[in-house]
């Protein structure tokens, strides 16, 4: 990987699903054990005054610090490799929760480090819902370079 690199992995389903279907699969599936919430688009005026989301998403919380956001973007088969059309779910941690993510943000590395200390390793919660996902809607993993590199490769 060379210096201009930056690879990029993604989850890739060929079944047609919409997040409203993704919350109530999550809620279903971790009824009790973690919470999970639908944040739907917010108009363009909540997005600048109070910070209303960007785009439709459903976050499983474990915790004010353990937290995942999942956001679907569709593909139409014209614009795949496969031919097919396709739905691209993009996984990530989401925001802290109020007061931790001002610490998390404003605090520095140290602070940041003794947070995480506090809250501690989560890696069965981020396994429980990486493998919900990737069983229950036969997610394909792929991998993109997305780096300055790939503006000079010929498509071949």
């Amino acid at each position: 990987m060379g210096l201009l690199n930056q690879k990029r992995t993604f989850y890739a389903s060929f079944k047609k699903v919409s997040i409203e279907e993704v919350a109530s699969f999550l809620e279903k599936k971790f009824e009790g054990k973690y919470k999970v919430v639908f944040k739907d688009k917010a108009g363009l005026a909540k997005q600048m005054i109070s910070g209303g989301q960007k785009e439709a998403n459903v976050v499983v919380e474990k915790n004010s610090y353990h937290r995942i956001r999942t956001i679907l973007h569709y593909a139409p088969a014209n614009q795949t490799e496969s031919g097919k059309d396709e739905v691209y779910f993009h996984t990530g941690r989401a925001e802290l929760k109020g007061f931790i993510g001002f610490l998390d943000n404003e605090a520095g590395l140290i602070g940041s480090a003794i947070i995480g200390m506090f809250y501690g390793k989560a890696t069965e919660f981020y396994d429980d819902v990486f493998n919900a996902l990737i069983e229950e809607y036969e997610l394909e993993e792929r991998e993109i370079n997305t780096g300055v590199s790939a503006l000079f490769k010929k498509n071949k």
